[in-house]
C-alpha cells in the first residue's frame, strides 16, 4: 500500500477507463513498471500495479473492492509534483471531478445507487474538507435505511475529515442499528490513531 502520509488524493476512474489507457499514460509519461500486487479477499488486499515516476515518487492504480471503485494515487514528497503527476492522469484519463460525484449522490434516490455513490465520494474526495460534501453525509447519516447509514460511515472514514467528528459520536452512542453504531466507533477510533482527532 502507498504511504499514506504522503498520498496524494484518490483520482476515481470512470468504469470506460481500461487497463490499455492506463499504460499508454504511464509510457508516455515515462513511468516505470514496478510490479503488482494480486486481489486477496480473503486478506482485504486488494489488485494494485504500482510505478516509479522519478526522484523517489509512484504512482499506484488500485481497484478498491469495498467502494467498488478503480483509482489511481500518487505517492511524492514535493507537493508540487503531487499536483503536476495528479493534472497529467487528470488530463489523460477519464477521472470524477468532485461537482461530477455529489450530482451523482443528488440523482441517486434509492438505497443500492444512494450507498454507491455515497462511498464513491467519500473515497474520491479531496483531502480537505468540501462543505457540500460534509453537509450531503451528514444528511446520509440520518437516512431511514441502516445501509445508507452504514455506508455514510464509510465515506466519512474514507475522506478522514476531522470534521466528522460529531457525526461519528452521535452515530456509536445512539444509531438504532448495532453494526452501525460499532462501525461508527471504529472509524472514531482509526481516526484517532491516525492523528487526525483526539478522542
Amino acid at each position: 500500500m502507498p504511504d499514506l502520509s504522503r498520498t496524494s488524493r484518490r483520482l476515481i476512474l470512470h468504469d470506460r477507463v481500461e487497463g490499455a489507457d492506463i499504460q499508454e499514460l504511464a509510457q508516455r509519461a515515462g513511468w516505470t513498471f514496478l510490479g503488482d500486487i494480486d486481489r486477496d479477499p480473503e486478506r482485504g488486499v486488494f489488485y494494485e500495479a504500482k510505478w516509479d515516476i522519478g526522484n523517489g515518487g509512484s504512482a499506484h492504480y488500485i481497484v478498491d473492492e469495498f467502494a467498488d471503485v478503480p483509482y489511481m494515487v500518487v505517492v511524492h514528497e514535493d507537493p508540487s509534483v503531487t499536483d503536476e503527476t495528479l493534472a497529467t492522469i487528470e488530463q489523460s484519463l477519464a477521472v470524477w471531478t468532485v461537482d461530477e460525484m455529489l450530482e451523482d449522490c443528488y440523482v441517486n434516490v434509492w438505497p443500492a445507487g444512494w450507498v454507491k455513490a455515497l462511498l464513491r465520494v467519500g473515497a474520491g474526495a479531496p483531502l480537505s474538507a468540501v462543505p457540500e460534501i460534509v453537509e450531503h453525509i451528514e444528511f446520509s447519516a440520518e437516512h431511514k435505511y441502516a445501509e445508507v447509514r452504514r455506508a455514510a460511515v464509510w465515506a466519512m472514514t474514507y475522506t478522514a475529515w476531522p470534521e466528522f467528528q460529531g457525526c461519528l459520536t452521535r452515530l456509536s452512542g445512539t444509531d438504532e442499528d448495532e453494526e452501525v453504531a460499532r462501525e461508527a466507533g471504529l472509524a472514531l477510533e482509526q481516526l484517532a490513531e491516525s492523528g487526525v482527532i483526539e478522542l
